[in-house]
This record gives C-alpha cells, sequence and structure tokens, in this order.
C-alpha cells in the first residue's frame, strides 16, 4: 500500500495571514507619508522618515515642530501602524514555531515508525537510481527506510517516506534506520566508494543481511563483491543489455518484464529457497512433493553445488543445500516456504 505524503510545512493559516498583514503595513506606511506630506508639507524623505519611528516606537524626537492636526495623524498612525507591525510579528513567530514543532512531530512519528519495522528494506541514496527503487517499494507495498546525506531542495521531505539524513556510511546512520533488524539494504549511492564503505559497514553491523549494491564499472563490482555485497548491479550494462534483449527478443523481454514487476496483478514472484534438513522437502523428489498441487508453484531450477539444472528431472531427490527456484504468487510461494521451514535466500 503506498504511503501517503506527509508535508513538511506547517498549515496554511500562519502563511495566509503573514502576506495579508505584510499588506497592512506597507498600507499604513504609505497613508501616512502622504498625511505628513498633505498636512505638514514635508517633503517625502522626512515623511517616511516619521512614519518609521512612529511605527518602530524607538522614541526619537519629531522630525520637525508638528501642528495639531499633525499630533492627531501621528496618533492614527500610532493606532494603526504599531497594531500592524505588532499582528506581522506575531504571524512570522508563528510561523516559525508552527513550522519547528510540526517538524519535531513529523520527525517524532517517523522514528517510531522506523524503530517499529521488522524485515525492512534500507535504500541508500535518494537520486534518480534511489527514487526509483522507493517508487516501487512503496507500490508494491514493503516496508523500506530511505538514507540520503542532505535534502536541500526537500523532495524526501515532500515524498513522506520514513528517512534518515546522514551518511550511510556511518554506523549511527545506519543503525537509526534499522540495519540490525532489517532484510536487506540496497546501495544506490551516486559513488562507487561510498557504495563499497556502505557495504562493508552494513556487513559488519549486521552480518545477515542481503546486500544488493550498485557498481558504475567491472572493477567496483568486483570489490563490493569482496566487501560483501550479494548482488552487484551496473545501471549502465543492464540497460544496455536490457536494450539488447528488447531488439533480439522482444516477446520474451516482455513476458520477463510483466513476472518482474512488483504492481502488476498477476503478482508473480521468482524466489530461490534453501532445500533446510529438518524441512517437508528434503528427501523428497519434485515428482513425490508434486509443489504444483499442494502450493500452486512451478518448479523452475534446481542449484546443487555449482551445477544448475532448468526444468529439473521430477525423479531427482532433494537434499539439503538444494537451491530451489520456484514461480507463483506471493501466497503459493509461502506455502512452499512453510513446507521448508525457512524463509527465501
Amino acid at each position: 500500500m503506498a504511503r501517503r505524503a506527509l508535508s513538511p510545512f506547517p498549515t496554511e493559516s500562519a502563511q495566509r495571514r503573514l502576506p495579508q498583514a505584510g499588506a497592512v503595513v506597507l498600507a499604513v506606511t504609505l497613508i501616512g507619508a502622504v498625511g505628513y506630506h498633505l498636512i505638514e508639507a514635508w517633503n517625502w524623505p522626512d515623511s517616511f522618515y516619521m512614519v518609521f519611528i512612529t511605527m518602530s516606537t524607538v522614541g526619537f524626537h519629531e522630525v520637525h515642530q508638528m501642528s495639531q492636526m499633525g499630533r492627531l495623524w501621528t496618533v492614527f498612525i500610532v493606532v494603526g501602524g504599531v497594531s500592524a507591525v505588532g499582528y506581522t510579528a506575531a504571524s512570522v513567530v508563528e510561523l516559525l514555531l508552527e513550522g519547528h514543532l510540526y517538524g519535531l512531530r513529523r520527525r517524532r512519528r517517523m522514528d517510531k515508525q522506523i524503530a517499529a519495522m521488522r524485515d525492512h528494506i534500507i535504500v541508500c541514496g535518494f537520486g534518480r537510481v534511489g527514487r526509483q527503487i522507493a517508487e516501487d517499494l512503496s507500490s508494491a507495498g514493503r516496508d523500506f527506510v530511505l538514507i540520503e546525506r542532505e535534502d536541500e531542495a526537500g523532495r524526501l521531505a515532500q515524498s513522506g517516506y520514513p528517512h534518515v539524513l546522514g551518511s550511510a556510511e556511518l554506523e549511527s546512520v545506519l543503525k537509526a534506520a534499522g540495519i540490525d533488524r532489517a532484510r536487506t539494504l540496497i546501495a544506490a549511492v551516486d559513488g562507487d566508494t561510498e557504495n563499497v564503505f556502505v557495504t562493508l559497514t552494513a556487513r559488519v553491523l549486521n552480518p545477515s543481511i542481503r546486500i544488493v549494491a550498485r557498481a558504475s564499472d567491472d572493477d567496483a563490482v568486483r570489490k563490493l563483491k569482496l566487501v560483501g555485497a550479494e548482488r552487484v548491479i551496473s545501471p549502465y550494462s543492464t540497460s544496455g543489455r536490457r536494450m539488447a534483449h528488447l531488439a533480439l527478443l522482444p516477446t520474451a523481454s516482455d513476458v520477463f518484464e510483466l513476472i518482474a514487476d512488483p504492481v502488476h496483478e498477476l503478482s508473480v514472484q521468482v524466489q530461490r529457497i534453501e532445500v533446510q534438513a529438518d524441512g517437508k522437502i528434503a528427501g523428497n523428489t519434485i515428482s513425490a512433493l508434486d509443489l504444483r498441487r499442494q502450493s500452486g508453484v512451478l518448479v523452475v531450477a534446481l542449484s546443487s553445488g555449482d551445477k544448475m539444472a532448468w526444468n529439473p528431472d521430477p525423479g531427482r531427490q532433494l537434499q539439503a543445500g538444494d537451491l530451489l527456484t520456484i514461480l507463483g504468487s506471493a501466497e503459493q510461494c509461502e506455502k512452499v516456504h512453510a513446507l521448508n521451514g525457512a524463509k527465501e535466500s
């Protein structure tokens, strides 16, 4: 379920009153200067100066000796102008306090939301790649936390996504995002060096977490795998390979895109599970299990050691440690996990 965006700004009441109050102050200033100019025949600089010192209540002496009518006009400026200035100042203070308090309340709610998450996904980086990841995760209804160094443009705050501001390379920032309870971390920062440090730090803080990292070249891919990334994606090579597939195998590419789409009505998933020794799968053949009837999934592939077989032999006996690749809906895959007694690997 997509999360509703929370506005990072205060309510409209103070924002609407501030321009109105400013307009009143400007009107009183102009009218007051015109009055002094007509009543006392003062020049414009002296007229405006008299209005300013009167409205600001600084207590300076009168610019020139005033007539009785000029004094009455000054009383009008004191009543109208000082009230307008006070109203404007109050609106400014309210706007600042309202925005500050709202930001504190919103931050507290977000911290509680993050603290309650379990088996969530941490996305490091909110650039072009990170934003697309966040949109897909939100559309799929998955819990996730974003980490971004800063949010000067306010895009992250306006998105309403749970987030932590700071460098993902720091242990304190990863801990604030719930690294110890997270299931997966995606290192999608723009720089390869940063992604290497993020991956290394995350692996130290949570040795069992699954890490997917972004890399720009083959050298970065090798380094990221060395420091603990299970999957490394290069946007450039991936997009090039995807375009080549569309040119060579357009129909097949459409099918795989349909399967990979997390928000499509078919909700088809490809999952890989490791056969557990204490589950009901180990020791049975694929035909004897009849997973198609029991759960509705299709057995796509079977990996044992370094060998992988597509559309495996139904008579093949499954052993603990084998990797079974299945295709089905989320509910169907969960039935297989229940039989196996383990989560997706």
